[in-house]
């Protein structure tokens, strides 16, 4: 009799330190689903005033990049059209002539 009573004592006890084993894990995890809640409450009032924030700073960066690149954009298209006209006043002359050029392109070395 003494020896049934021992082993059930050790299982009380195994069984006892087991539930204290799960109820660490159990209340960490009831701690931390009620900090996502909490969280997710505060993100609620938060979030809509931090996308305002966002969109104000796209719409600033494109508001600046376009002033930045807009110079940049006219100059070259200038350039083009410079480039442009010179060719067709180049290839109108030679039509009128009815001769080729030998005034070499700006690709490298091929005649016009």
């Amino acid at each position: 009799m003494g020896l049934s009573i021992a082993a059930d004592i050790a299982t009380l006890l195994i069984v006892a330190q087991t539930i204290l084993i799960l109820l660490i894990p159990l209340a960490l995890l009831a701690v931390m689903v009620k900090g996502m809640i909490e969280l997710n409450r505060k993100l609620k009032v938060v979030m809509p005033q931090i996308q305002g924030y966002a969109r104000q700073l796209s719409s600033t960066t494109d508001r600046v990049s376009q002033r930045i690149a807009e110079p940049v954009i006219k100059r070259e298209a200038r350039v083009a059209r410079r480039q442009a006209m010179r060719r067709h006043m180049a290839e109108s002359a030679r039509a009128k002539l009815g001769r080729t050029s030998s005034i070499p392109d700006e690709a490298g070395g091929n005649q016009i």
